[in-house]
């Protein structure tokens, strides 16, 4: 399993993105990317996986983030996101693709005004060198 220390994250809906001229993936006109915050470590993980002879990689970074409006959480269940995802010397990656089309999505749990946030993709390549 390789492991990427992450210092934050940053989302933005699918559907609020497109590609530029280069095939880089950008926020459309009148969006951008919003921050998660949070106090404790953040990972982003991923495994390999053969089956049938094929490897898939599944990559996952848990989050837990504490929020004012729960609505602020929940419109990101059931989404399509794309995520910049920063190392703690301030370099960054975009998480998901737009095409082919393969997105991140989150399962999500609250308790209180903590939600506990796995983002999750099941990928054919590895996003970690």
């Amino acid at each position: 399993m390789k492991i990427f220390r992450c210092q934050n994250i940053e989302y933005l809906f699918a559907h609020q993105c497109e590609l530029d001229s280069e095939g880089i993936i950008v926020p459309k006109s009148g969006f951008e990317f919003v921050e998660l915050f949070s106090g404790k470590k953040i990972t982003f993980k991923e495994k390999s996986k053969i089956k049938n002879g094929n490897i898939s990689y599944k990559q996952t970074v848990d989050i837990e983030t504490k929020y004012t409006e729960i609505s602020e959480i929940q419109n990101l269940n059931d989404q399509h996101l794309i995520l910049k995802v920063y190392n703690i010397n301030g370099e960054s990656f975009t998480w998901g693709s737009l095409l082919p089309y393969n997105p991140v999505q989150l399962e999500l749990d609250t308790e209180g005004r903590v939600a506990d946030i796995s983002f999750v993709r099941i990928h054919h390549l590895p996003e970690l060198p």
